[in-house]
């Protein structure tokens, strides 16, 4: 497959504008305006701004999780029930490393790393998800034994993380991010990449516009990892 050919046919410029026709100069005024008020807020306060970007990342998370229950007997998606369960999940990760950077979890004695340690425990979930919600564009879901799945993994995780000391450190001070968190972000930057690649040979399942979005996000979340890792290290 020559995936040349199919970027220029996704992100090509037919394509990007219709997406752009889509959504009305009000909403693309109201984007930028929100862009523009929270990196301002970064620049004055980044533990605010951290607060406010995980916060509202959990509840697009939460609200994907909400849609396509609702919706699953209707649209019958088995790849698109199985990733809004994962989101599901995946919010109450984000919104506790959210949490966790502000110190308020009195269980730690060391908030940064409980942060980073929450933070890498979801971007995992999510990247290996991804690459298996494949799988579920040609065969059916159980949504209910996926969902007894990801309760019981993310609770012992969640155990291992606030009640014992078996994951290892992610954030050390006077020192930065651990080996250990390091090799976690190369494989989840793989992972992304592969998850475009994949997205690209699935391509009959999905609409342009739809590979179009999912693939900005996977880059966009291969440009922050990258330069999360290089300032921090």
């Amino acid at each position: 497959m020559y995936y040349g050919i199919e970027f220029k046919k996704i992100f090509g410029k037919e394509n990007l504008k219709n997406i752009f026709k889509e959504h009305s100069i009000n909403h693309i005024f109201i984007f930028a305006f929100s862009l523009l008020l929270l990196l301002y807020t970064g620049k004055t306060n980044y533990k605010l701004f951290h607060s406010i970007i995980e916060t509202l990342t959990a509840v697009a998370c939460l609200s994907l999780f909400i849609i396509v229950i609702n919706t699953y007997k209707i649209s019958k998606n088995s790849f698109f029930i199985y990733l809004g369960i994962v989101y599901g999940f995946v919010s109450i990760f984000n919104l506790l490393h959210g949490i966790a950077d502000t110190g308020i979890f009195n269980i730690s004695t060391d908030p940064i790393n409980l942060s980073v340690q929450l933070n890498i425990s979801y971007r995992i979930i999510e990247g290996i998800s991804i690459l298996i919600s494949f799988i579920f564009l040609y065969k059916p879901i159980k949504p209910i034994l996926v969902f007894y799945s990801y309760t019981l993994i993310s609770s012992l995780l969640l155990y291992i993380i606030f009640f014992t000391k078996l994951f290892p450190a992610c954030f050390i001070y006077n020192f930065g991010l651990t080996s250990f968190e390091i090799k976690c972000e190369h494989a989840i930057l793989l992972i992304m990449l592969s998850s475009i690649l994949l997205f690209i040979k699935n391509r009959k399942h999905f609409s342009k516009t739809v590979i179009c979005y999912m693939s900005l996000y996977l880059v966009f979340t291969i440009l922050v990892r990258t330069i999360s890792i290089t300032n921090t290290t």
